[in-house]
């Protein structure tokens, strides 16, 4: 008789080595530890010069998590699994890069509370980081009234969430 075991968080965080700190680039060396394993698991948007992005940001009255603009310096954003988006941050002509700014602007015609931004997206949900403290927030579409579906302390925090549901792998014995 086989018998199935769900893993824990606690070990696919060990086998994965989420929760460490490298000054703010937690979630780029995450990336970068797993395209070694798994080069399909993401595909980056390519980088943004460090200028560019600086150039970018400016263009909004406050500050974005640190987390995160490693993420794009790195990989300009990028999809998980083809499902999960860091949205792009810079302008672009390109249609198939999801873009950030595309997102927000939608959002804010729609009602959606300016006490937020979206950085990422998933077939349905939008991802977004509370500009003063850098919480997060996944929030269902329009269509259910922005409804919250989960928080989180931070980008790590929901990265490890979203890596916890894609590889929360099942064990049989």
């Amino acid at each position: 008789m086989m018998k199935i075991v769900r893993n824990s968080f606690d070990s696919i965080k060990k086998r994965f080595n989420i929760i460490k700190n490298d000054n703010n680039r937690t979630l780029v060396n995450v990336i970068n530890k797993h395209l070694k394993i798994e080069p399909n698991f993401f595909i980056s948007f390519g980088k943004v010069k460090k200028q560019r992005l600086e150039k970018e940001l400016q263009k909004y009255d406050f500050n974005f998590p640190d987390e995160l603009i490693n993420e794009w310096l790195e990989f300009a954003g990028g999809e998980f699994w083809e499902t999960e988006n860091i949205l792009h941050p810079i302008t672009s002509d390109d249609e198939l890069i999801e873009k950030m700014i595309i997102y927000n602007q939608e959002a804010q015609k729609n009602n959606f509370n300016n006490q937020y931004f979206i950085f990422a997206s998933d077939t349905v949900e939008l991802v977004a980081f509370e500009k003063e403290k850098h919480t997060i927030k996944i929030f269902r579409p329009k269509e259910e009234n922005y409804r919250i579906e989960a928080e989180f302390k931070n980008i790590v925090e929901w990265f490890n969430s979203i890596f916890w549901e894609q590889y929360n792998y099942v064990a049989i014995y």
